[in-house]
This record gives structure tokens, sequence and C-alpha cells, in this order.
């Protein structure tokens, strides 16, 4: 149980902190709440589950090893944050670009 309730726990935090960003704002046209749930549920598993399952197998070689397991959780850790900070510069960069196309 504990299994289901942790990763859902640390997803659902950056996800309703993302939906109450996003909530209101105007986007491509006016969608609704569920369509912007559905794009920020998107993101999310783009930004936060996607980049570590790429990165590492989910049977590592040294998976039962003690002294393997701080440098996996590193490196996974790391991973989330490498994927949000390319995340953040990314939209930055875009919104740079559309701002000097228009002038």
């Amino acid at each position: 149980m504990h299994g289901f309730v942790m990763p859902g726990t640390a997803y659902g935090g950056p996800f309703s902190l993302a939906f109450t960003v996003v909530y209101g704002r105007i986007w491509i046209g006016h969608p609704s709440p569920r369509a912007d749930t559905l794009l920020i549920a998107i993101a999310c598993f783009i930004i936060m589950a996607l980049p570590p399952d790429l990165k590492r197998p989910p049977n590592p070689p040294a998976v039962g090893n003690p002294e393997t397991i701080s440098l996996l959780t590193d490196v996974y850790f790391e991973t989330i944050l490498l994927s949000a900070c390319c995340t953040v510069i990314s939209i930055l960069t875009a919104r740079l670009l559309v701002k000097r196309s228009e002038t």
C-alpha cells in the first residue's frame, strides 16, 4: 500500500501547485479546468516520471547492494531536477522568442 501512497503524494504536490498557477490563465482558446488538468498531468509525467525511467532500468545491476542505494537515489532525484530545470529554461526561451518575433 505504501508503494502507491508515497509516489502519489510526491507527484500530487507539484501537480497541485502547477494547477493553481495555471488555472484561470489565458491559453490558446479557452479550455476547461478538465483540459488544464489533462495538460498539467501530461507535463508532470513528461517532466517527473519519464526521464528517470528512461535513464535507468527498472532493475539496475546492483539493486540489492546496500552501497549503491544512495547513488541510485541521487541519480533519480538529479534526473528529475535536471528535467525540471530544462523545462523551465525551454519555457522562458520560448516566451523570449515569441516576444521577439512579435516585434
